[in-house]
């Protein structure tokens, strides 16, 4: 059977993304357990509003304020932030206390629970099954810069000139990872244990290896979320783990509010082998990006 026609793919700088859109074929929601107590939605519901959840309308006089309960509130800001997220792995999660409703809300027993604005909830449009052959060639070109080229028909093969990627892709529905024992007993013990902040994709790492990393089930993933330092090193790196063992058994951490050997020596290799007449230390990731805007 020929494959349907893509109708349109994005490329970033960093890596390549093949988006297909087909006709619209059903609806989901994302809403508040109704098995989970109240005190365990509070901190959900004001991560969901603190991080792109448009919660306008369960403000006071908001179309959604009443019935005044956590339920209802949690459900209109889980499914705002699920949505604005485009239905995105581990964004219908809230530390356990959210789930998927497949059915209209108000069919699905919600109204119990006091959520009677379901009119008001925009659901995450699911798209009609598609099989396509994709074909990616990446080519070796200047720094940043990649090339792709897709074909597209019915899936005989094409001459590439570079590394070709032949695989067929059954794309458009949900795909729900289920989770193993050893998953959910550790996501059991986080929910009782850890104040709630971020929602956590569903799984539970445990180790890494170069630029793959390992749950506790064994299960292999590839990480595209790593911050800077595994970017520039991998997960493991023998040397690495050499230079931080080196370290720690001669001074292990002190406060920025204090001069340290390391601290300045590291500066002044930074400073004679770069194009800067200054360096300013933090932690990789969030912190090292919150930096960079401080200074600019």
């Amino acid at each position: 059977m020929d494959a349907p026609k893509l109708v349109y793919s994005v490329l970033t700088i960093v890596a390549c993304s093949i988006i297909f859109r087909s006709s619209i074929v059903g609806a989901i929601w994302c809403v508040a357990r109704i098995d989970v107590i109240a005190s365990a939605l509070e901190p959900q519901l004001d991560y969901a509003c603190g991080h792109g959840a448009d919660c306008s309308g369960i403000q006071p006089g908001g179309i959604c304020f009443y019935p005044n309960n956590i339920y209802n509130h949690a459900s209109y800001a889980f499914n705002s932030y699920y949505v604005r997220m485009g239905g995105a792995p581990g964004s219908c999660y809230f530390g356990g206390t959210a789930t998927i409703a497949f059915t209209y809300p108000s069919e699905n027993g919600f109204d119990e629970i006091g959520l009677k604005c379901a009119t008001y909830l925009p659901p995450l449009e699911l798209l009609e099954d598609m099989e396509a052959r994709v074909e990616v060639e990446v080519e070796e070109t200047e720094l940043g810069e990649v090339r792709v080229g897709v074909g597209e028909g019915d899936g005989e093969d094409n001459e590439l000139e570079a590394v070709n990627v032949d695989e067929y892709l059954n794309i458009g529905n949900l795909a729900v990872n289920e989770l193993g024992k050893r998953n959910k007993e550790v996501i059991e013990d986080k929910g009782r244990l850890l104040a709630g902040t971020y929602a956590r994709a569903p799984i539970v790492l445990e180790k890494g290896e170069g630029c793959k990393v390992y749950d506790v089930e064994g299960k292999e993933y590839l990480d595209l979320c790593a911050g800077i330092v595994v970017n520039a090193l991998d997960h493991d790196d023998s040397d690495w783990l050499k230079a931080v063992l080196d370290q720690a058994a001669i001074l292990t951490h002190v406060s920025n509010v204090f001069n340290s050997l390391p601290h300045v020596e590291l500066a002044k290799r930074l400073v004679t082998s770069s194009l800067v007449d200054r360096v300013f230390f933090s932690n990789p990731g969030i912190e090292a990006n919150e930096t960079v805007n401080y200074i600019l």
